[in-house]
């Protein structure tokens, strides 16, 4: 069962420590607006970010940058510990000098970095969470909270990210190749591909790379190549004046009515609505 030793929820940002004793999938694939650290106490973790697989191991500071897809699945243990933080860059202004917090946020060129932590270093950490997450009782004062984000991130400024942020050992051959389809659909999306095309393309059956594909990215193939169309095409009705034909036309849908339909269930309205409401004039 799952121990909760702390989490506290503000509109800028999401604090929480967890334990979980069991082996644990996140079931799905998914990005949002806010930074991600995920610093792992115990245990080991592998996490599929934007196209790859890496091995996170105890000690060790995950930081992911916004809208950026991501999934943790389990690793070599049956169990972990972990601290996650979400907060939006934005959103901190409110607090604090803008200079300053962009001073303190990790310059990301990278879909993700990772901080290797030493022992001295990870037990000042968990000390200074440990005091915050005592002193953090009132939801109408966000000061305790704000004060450790700002330790954190000038901890990270003294360090450097590992250079496994730039080239990460897959755990598996299988991962390495689920990594390459992924960069493949990526560049590829917008052409008039399918999962028996890719899989064609990449030697593999389309039975294999459907039931790997949703193992270890936690969507399926299809539903990922929808999300990375409708993103595109969400983008593209916010930014410009194309007609929605074109669009759809643009991100790789070969039928108007099928796009149409797609992007309602994923947006809840249909792509003129959504226009609409994103432009109003």
């Amino acid at each position: 069962m799952t121990k909760t030793f702390f989490q506290y929820y503000h509109p800028d940002f999401f604090i929480e420590h967890v334990r979980r004793p069991n082996t644990h999938r996140m079931p799905l694939r998914h990005d949002h607006p806010e930074y991600e650290f995920y610093y792992l106490v115990d245990g080991d973790r592998n996490f599929f970010v934007h196209d790859r697989t890496i091995h996170l191991t105890k000690g060790q500071l995950l930081v992911i940058p916004p809208n950026t897809h991501h999934r943790s699945i389990d690793g070599t243990s049956d169990h972990h510990e972990r601290i996650l933080i979400e907060l939006n860059q934005t959103h901190l202004t409110r607090y604090l000098n803008e200079d300053f917090v962009k001073s303190l946020m990790p310059d990301l060129d990278f879909p993700f970095n990772i901080y290797p932590l030493t022992p001295e270093l990870a037990q000042a950490f968990q000390n200074s969470f440990s005091n915050f997450s005592k002193q953090q009782n009132s939801e109408s004062d966000p000061t305790p909270s704000l004060i450790f984000i700002m330790t954190l991130c000038q901890m990270l400024k003294t360090l450097s990210p590992s250079p496994i942020s730039l080239h990460p050992d897959h755990p598996s051959h299988l991962h390495r190749r689920i990594g390459d389809i992924v960069r493949y659909t990526n560049a590829n999306y917008h052409k008039d591909i399918g999962l028996e095309t890719v899989a064609s393309d990449h030697f593999i059956s389309a039975e294999h790379l459907s039931r790997s594909f949703k193992k270890i990215t936690g969507m399926t193939f299809n539903q990922y190549l929808n999300t990375l169309r409708l993103k595109d095409a969400a983008n593209q009705l916010r930014l410009s004046n194309e007609s929605i034909a074109d669009i759809a036309d643009t991100v790789g849908y070969q039928s108007h009515t099928h796009f149409g339909r797609v992007f309602k269930h994923k947006y809840g309205l249909s792509p003129s609505a959504y226009r609409r409401k994103v432009n109003p004039q």
